[in-house]
C-alpha cells in the first residue's frame, strides 16, 4: 500500500488505476474472513500516521475522482428504480448479467463500479465499522470544507440532484396508477406537488444567500415535514391493498417513490451546513456504503424481484388466508359440514375418473387428449364449486395462508406458540375428514359406474390392460407416484397463487362495478341480475379462474412430458381412488389382498405427497411475502408433540366441547 500511495503523491499514475490497485490491497480474498479487510484498512491508518506526507497524494487522489466527473447518476439516480417499469427493468437486468454495460469513465457512479468491481465488495464494505472509517477520513481530512478549494462545486451538485430528484417524485405522484387509487391527490393539495414547490423555493434561495442563510434549516423542516406527509400517502395506499387490491405498476411505482423521497433524505443530510460541522463524516460514510451496496446489486435479479413482487404476492396469500378460513374446522358441526361437502366433491370425482376414461379410449392426438383431459377437470372442478363441495388437497394452498396471517411479526411481538399448534391441530383434521369424504365417495362412485358402463355396453369401462396399468401406478415404490404426486401438489400451488391473483385483479380493476355499468348488459339483464352477477364475480372469480387453471395443468402436464421425453405425470388422491375402483370392476376383484393393500398404501402416500407439497409451498411464499422471521421451530415441534401426547385424537376429531369459530371470522369469509 505504501508504494501505492507514494505514486499518488507523484502523480506517476491515474488516480482511478490508483484507487482501483488500493482496493484491491483492502479486499479480502476468496478464501480470506472479512476481518482481513478490517485489518488492511487499520493498517492504512497506521501507514498515514508513520508517514504524514502520503496523506496529501491520497487525498488529492480522491478529490480528483469526486471533482473531475459527474455526479448526477450517482446522487440522484443510483440504487432507484428506473421509469421504464417492471418488465422492461427485469429483463435489462438479465441482459447485463448475460452482456455488462460499458463504464463511462466520465461519470463518478461509472468510476464506485470500477473501483468496488467485484458483487460481494459491499459485504467487507460493511464489515470495517464505521468508527475505522471515520479515523480514515479523518487521517487525511475528508471531508472538511476548509480544506476542499472546489466545495462549492460538490454543493451544486447536491443542489441539482435534490432539485432532480424532487421533480421525479412530483412527476410519479401524479401518475394515473396512483391517482386511480386516490383521487385527490390530482387536486393543488398533493404532497407530491407542494414538496417540489418548496424545494424550488429552497435550491434558488440557496443559489442566491448561499447555504449559510439563517433560515435554512427552517426551511428543511417545512420541507421535512411534507416529505413525511408523501411518505404517510405511501402507507395509506400500502394499507389499502386489500380494500383496492395492487398491481406490478403500483408496487413499482411505490417502491420508486419511497425510494426518491429517501434520497432526498440524504442529499439533505450532506448538504445542511450543521451535518457539515457535526455529522458530515458519518453521513458520508453511510452513503458511501450504501452506494458500494447499490453498485454491487444493481444487476440483482433477486432482490428486484423480491421487492417487487412482495407486496402483490402478500396481496394474493391475503386474498387466499381469508378464503382459508371457510377450510378450518373447530366444532362437530363444522366438522360434520366438512365431510359432507368433501362427499359432494368425492361424488362428481367420481364422475370425472370415468370419463377421462373414455377420452383415453377415444385415441385421440396428443393435443386433443390433453385438452379433453384439462376441460374434464376444469369443468368438473367448477361443478364441484357450484354446487359447495370440496376437493381435499385444494385447500393447503388457502390454509397456509391463514397460518402464515396468525404469525405475522407485524402485528405481534411474539409469535402465539400454543394458539398456532391448536390451528395447525384443526387444519390437520378439516384436512384428514376431506380426504376421507372425498376417497370414500369416489371410489364407490367410480366402482358402480363402471359396472353399469359394463351391463349397457357389454364391456368394462377399464378394460384388463388399462386396468394393470391403473393398479401399477399406484404402487409407492414400484412406480413415479409419489414423485407425480408431488407435481400434482405444486400444481395445486399454483391454483391458490392463481385464485389468489384474480381476487385481488377484480378488487383492483374494478371489475364488480365495471359489470354494473356495461352498455350491453344493462340492456339485456334486469338490474337485480346485474347486480347479483357482480357480486358473484367479486367473490367467486378467484375460486373460478383457480380451479380452471387447476384443470388445464393436471389435464396436461402427462402429454408435456411426453412431449419432452420427461416422466412428467400427475396423481391426485380423489382421482386415483376413482381410478382404483374403475381398476377393481375392470378386473371383476381378480386382485390378492397383498395388491389391494399396497394399492390404499400409494393412494395414502399421493394424498400425503399432494398435501406436503401443496401446504408447504404455500406456506414458505405466505411467510416470505409477509417478511416473517420466524425462529421458533423447536418450540412450535414440542407444543405439538405435548399435544399428540395428551390429546391425540385432536388430530383426527374435534373435542366434544369444541366450540365454531368466532362470528367476527366467519363474517369476514362471506
Amino acid at each position: 500500500m505504501k508504494e501505492i500511495l507514494e505514486k499518488a503523491c507523484k502523480g506517476d499514475e491515474s488516480s482511478l488505476e490508483l484507487m482501483i490497485r488500493l482496493v484491491d490491497h483492502i479486499r479480502p480474498g476468496r478464501f480470506k474472513k472479512k476481518a482481513f479487510a478490517v485489518s488492511q484498512v487499520q493498517n492504512l491508518i497506521a501507514l498515514l500516521k508513520s508517514y504524514p506526507e502520503l496523506k496529501e497524494g491520497l487525498r488529492n487522489c480522491i478529490l480528483d475522482l469526486l471533482n473531475s466527473r459527474a455526479h448526477m447518476d450517482l446522487l440522484a439516480e443510483s440504487g432507484i428504480l428506473s421509469n421504464e417499469g417492471f418488465f422492461t427493468e427485469t429483463f435489462r437486468k438479465i441482459s447485463y448479467k448475460i452482456f455488462p454495460p460499458v463504464l463511462d469513465d466520465h461519470e463518478l457512479k461509472d468510476v464506485i463500479i470500477r473501483i468496488f468491481h467485484r458483487e460481494s465488495d459491499h459485504e467487507w464494505v460493511y464489515a470495517v465499522p464505521d468508527s475505522l472509517w471515520a479515523e480514515l477520513f479523518e487521517e487525511i481530512e475528508f471531508g472538511d470544507p476548509s480544506a476542499d478549494r472546489k466545495e462549492e462545486e460538490i454543493e451544486n451538485s447536491l443542489l441539482d440532484s435534490v432539485l432532480f430528484v424532487s421533480h421525479r417524485i412530483a412527476a410519479m405522484g401524479i401518475e394515473p396508477v396512483l391517482t386511480n387509487q386516490m383521487p385527490e391527490l390530482e387536486q393543488n393539495s398533493s404532497p407530491f406537488i407542494s414538496q417540489n414547490k418548496k424545494i424550488v423555493a429552497f435550491t434558488d434561495k440557496v443559489r442566491e444567500e448561499g447555504i449559510a442563510a439563517e433560515d435554512v434549516n427552517r426551511d428543511w423542516l417545512r420541507i421535512h415535514a411534507e416529505l413525511m406527509i408523501c411518505e404517510d400517502v405511501l402507507h395509506t395506499l400500502r394499507k389499502q391493498r386489500y380494500v383496492n387490491g395492487t398491481s406490478l405498476s403500483l408496487t413499482y411505482l411505490l417502491i420508486r417513490l419511497h425510494q426518491s423521497i429517501d434520497r432526498i433524505k440524504i442529499l439533505f443530510g450532506l448538504l445542511l451546513p450543521e451535518e457539515k460541522s457535526e455529522r458530515r463524516n458519518q453521513r458520508i460514510i453511510s452513503f458511501f456504503k450504501a452506494t458500494v451496496r447499490q453498485e454491487n446489486l444493481r444487476n440483482d435479479l433477486g432482490k428486484h424481484l423480491s421487492e417487487n413482487l412482495g407486496m402483490l404476492a402478500y396481496q394474493i396469500t391475503e386474498h387466499a388466508g381469508k378464503t382459508g378460513e371457510h377450510y378450518i374446522t373447530s366444532s362437530r358441526r363444522e366438522y360434520i359440514t366438512m365431510l359432507y361437502s368433501a362427499m359432494k366433491g368425492g361424488f362428481i370425482v367420481g364422475f370425472l375418473s370415468a370419463i377421462k376414461t373414455l377420452i383415453y379410449y377415444l385415441k385421440l392426438s396428443p393435443f386433443g387428449t390433453a385438452f379433453l383431459y384439462s376441460m374434464n377437470y376444469s369443468f368438473g372442478f367448477i361443478t364441484v364449486l357450484l354446487i359447495r363441495g370440496t376437493i381435499a388437497t385444494k385447500q393447503p394452498a388457502m390454509t397456509a395462508a391463514h397460518i402464515a396471517a396468525s404469525l405475522d411479526s407485524k402485528e405481534r411481538d411474539k409469535a402465539d406458540i400454543p394458539g398456532l399448534s391448536e390451528l395447525i391441530v384443526k387444519v390437520s383434521r378439516s384436512q384428514l375428514i376431506a380426504f376421507v369424504g372425498n376417497v370414500f365417495v369416489a371410489f364407490p362412485i367410480a366402482y358402480i359406474l363402471a359396472w353399469i358402463y359394463y351391463f349397457v355396453f357389454g364391456e368394462h369401462l377399464a378394460g384388463p390392460e388399462k386396468a394393470h396399468h391403473m393398479i401399477d401406478e399406484l404402487h409407492p415404490w414400484k412406480s413415479l407416484a409419489l414423485f407425480h404426486a408431488g407435481i400434482a401438489g405444486v400444481c395445486l400451488f399454483l391454483s391458490g397463487l392463481i385464485s389468489g391473483y384474480y381476487d385481488n385483479g377484480v378488487i383492483f380493476n374494478k371489475i364488480p362495478q365495471r359489470v354494473k355499468e356495461h352498455p350491453l348488459l344493462r340492456r339485456i339483464m334486469p338490474a337485480r341480475a346485474l347486480d347479483k352477477l357482480s357480486r358473484y364475480l367479486e367473490h367467486n372469480m378467484g375460486s373460478l379462474a383457480g380451479n380452471f387453471f387447476l384443470g388445464i395443468f393436471l389435464g396436461s402436464i402427462g402429454t408435456l412430458g411426453a412431449f419432452f421425453g420427461l416422466p412428467l405425470d400427475i396423481r391426485h388422491i380423489s382421482f386415483v381412488s376413482g381410478n382404483f375402483g374403475l381398476a377393481m370392476a375392470g378386473l371383476e376383484h381378480q386382485l390378492s389382498w397383498q395388491v389391494i393393500l399396497i394399492s390404499i398404501a400409494g393412494i395414502v402416500g399421493i394424498g400425503i405427497m399432494n398435501f406436503a407439497v401443496s401446504f408447504g409451498l404455500a406456506l414458505f411464499v405466505a411467510i416470505r411475502s409477509r417478511n416473517i422471521d420466524f425462529r421458533q421451530t423447536r418450540a412450535l415441534m414440542h407444543e405439538l408433540w405435548l399435544h399428540a401426547r395428551s390429546k391425540p385424537l385432536d388430530f383426527i376429531r374435534p373435542p366434544r366441547n369444541a366450540r365454531a369459530l368466532e362470528p367476527e371470522m366467519t363474517e369476514e369469509t362471506l
